[in-house]
C-alpha cells in the first residue's frame, strides 16, 4: 500500500533531482516552477500505480475468507463481476475455464476503521 514513507521518499528524491538542476545551471529557476504542473502529474500517477498494484492478486493466489467478496477482471472484453468466495467449489477449476486476469477483496478498496491499513 501506499503509505507516507514512500510519499515522502518520492517527494524528496524529486525535490533533490530538481535542485540538483537548478545548482548545475542547468535550468533557470522559472524552469523549476514551469514544471511544476508535470511532476504533480507524475507523482499522482506513480501514487495511483503504486495503489493498485498492491490490490490485485494473480490467479495463483486462491482467495481466503468464506464470506469476502472479491471483484474478477475478466481479460476476453475486459470486464469486471463480483463475486463471494464461497461462491467457488473449485477456485482451481474456476480459473483454468475463465479467462481472468486476476482478482481483489472488495474492503481493500475501502479504508480500515480509524484510517489504519
Amino acid at each position: 500500500m501506499i503509505d507516507d514513507k514512500k510519499i515522502k521518499a518520492a517527494a524528496n528524491k524529486h525535490i533533490e533531482t530538481e535542485y540538483a538542476r537548478y545548482n548545475s545551471g542547468k535550468v533557470e529557476d522559472e524552469m523549476i516552477c514551469l514544471r511544476g504542473k508535470g511532476s504533480f502529474k507524475e507523482g499522482a500517477k506513480w501514487a495511483i500505480n503504486e495503489f493498485l498494484k498492491d490490490l490485485w492478486h494473480q490467479t495463483n493466489k486462491e482467495p481466503e475468507g468464506y464470506d469476502e467478496w472479491i471483484l474478477l477482471h475478466y481479460s476476453v472484453g475486459n470486464y469486471y463481476s463480483l463475486a463471494q468466495v464461497k461462491d467457488f467449489k473449485s477456485w482451481k477449476g474456476f480459473v483454468e475455464n475463465m479467462p481472468i486476469d486476476g482478482w481483489l477483496y472488495v474492503d481493500d478498496l475501502f479504508s480500515k476503521e480509524g484510517g489504519n491499513q
